[in-house]
């Protein structure tokens, strides 16, 4: 389902010295250094497998993530999503994937949350009866209640986050990836597949480097680094 090789990304960012004499040397002739945000990351996630990204801040976890829904291009590597590259960002590839992010909603501020799931509904073209039979399933399973008719400003983080998953989940992507940390998941699903295993995270140029964790059950997990 996903496969990627040696992925790297790199930012050229600006470097300026302190004060208003850097800011005029800047001005004159500015200095760059290259940040490596993602180094030579190796891994494969089949149909089914849920995969979670640990690492400290910095370490390259949401960036990867971005590349693995188009939002970024690869400085190199390989990267595949379900037989497609993300970085064409063609619309077959953009309809099976979701990207869930918790410095970014979508969810309609002054509005219940249940007004997002209709607009979704309708933009992605869904059935109203399966988009309420999803809905419902997805309520169920986060415990949302009659939260979702409650206007989203009123609610707390981590049920507007549920929120944003089931708004995520409405169109029951193949590819579903969360960040930050607190609620990184990358859950690839098919339709009677489930399954876990061992796998690798290719260490980066820093010690902070992204390890992956394949969970074997609810209360253990291994991670490799």
């Amino acid at each position: 389902m996903i496969r990627v090789e040696a992925l790297t990304k790199h930012y050229r960012a600006p470097k300026k010295a302190p004060g208003l004499v850097g800011s005029l040397k800047a001005l004159v002739r500015r200095e760059y250094e290259t940040v490596k945000a993602v180094e030579g990351v190796t891994f494969q996630v089949a149909p089914g497998e849920r995969v979670g990204f640990l690492g400290p801040n910095g370490a390259g976890k949401t960036t990867t993530l971005k590349m693995l829904a188009g939002l970024l291009v690869p400085t190199s590597g390989v990267v595949e999503v379900g037989g497609s590259r993300p970085a064409s960002r063609q619309a077959d590839f953009l309809r099976r994937i979701t990207l869930v992010m918790g410095q970014k909603q979508q969810l309609l501020w002054d509005l219940p949350a249940r007004e997002t799931f209709e607009l979704n509904r309708a933009l992605f073209g869904i059935d109203a009866a399966e988009a309420r039979k999803t809905t419902g399933e997805l309520v169920e399973l986060l415990e949302l209640g009659d939260l979702i008719d409650r206007p989203v400003r009123n609610l707390s983080l981590g049920e507007r986050m549920k929120c944003e998953l089931v708004a995520a989940l409405l169109h029951r992507r193949s590819c579903s990836s969360t960040s930050p940390p607190s609620a990184s998941t990358c859950a690839c699903r098919s339709p009677c597949a489930s399954s876990s295993r061992s796998g690798t995270g290719a260490p980066g140029p820093r010690s902070s480097s992204p390890a992956t964790t394949w969970p074997t059950s609810r209360r253990s997990a291994r991670a490799w680094s």
